[in-house]
């Protein structure tokens, strides 16, 4: 505190504490109109506050509810993506078995070619199920993590 005229005032780290310590849970722009400051001042001075440890500055998201808005939205739309993946998988293996279907009517008749040509492009078809299958096991576990 300084004098000036034989009263005592109060200097500006001083008073932000005071102000602070009654009003808890603040933000920069709150303080910063209350004592008419630019938000540059209002954040070197809390700085100073905080240098000598009279305060601790917190930063907490802005609202709790819109991260509760975003991950439910979040959830849906990967539960969405995960429902999409499933029906593109279930489409390959009915692709995969039609082809399996011609592979084995080929070797029947004695197309060795075309039976050789359909049974790689159902080892293609399984090694692209298998890919989507685990990339559906990883997204139903962002999706639905309490199951």
């Amino acid at each position: 505190m300084e004098r000036v005229k034989g009263k005592r005032v109060e200097s500006a780290s001083s008073a932000l504490f005071r102000f602070i310590s009654e009003n808890q849970g603040l933000n920069v722009q709150e303080i910063s109109e209350n004592f008419g400051w630019t938000m540059n001042k209002t954040n070197r001075m809390l700085n100073v506050l905080e240098r000598k440890k009279w305060i601790v500055k917190r930063i907490f998201p802005a609202t709790q509810q819109t991260s509760v808005v975003k991950t439910e939205k979040r959830a849906r739309f990967l539960s969405n993506k995960f429902t999409k993946l499933m029906a593109w998988k279930g489409r390959l293996e009915a692709r995969e078995k039609e082809l399996f279907g011609k592979c084995v009517s080929a070797q029947m008749e004695g197309d060795s070619i075309k039976a050789t040509m359909y049974a790689n492009q159902c080892a293609e078809l399984r090694k692209i199920i298998r890919l989507v299958g685990g990339a559906a096991e990883t997204l139903s576990k962002l999706s639905l993590p309490g199951e």
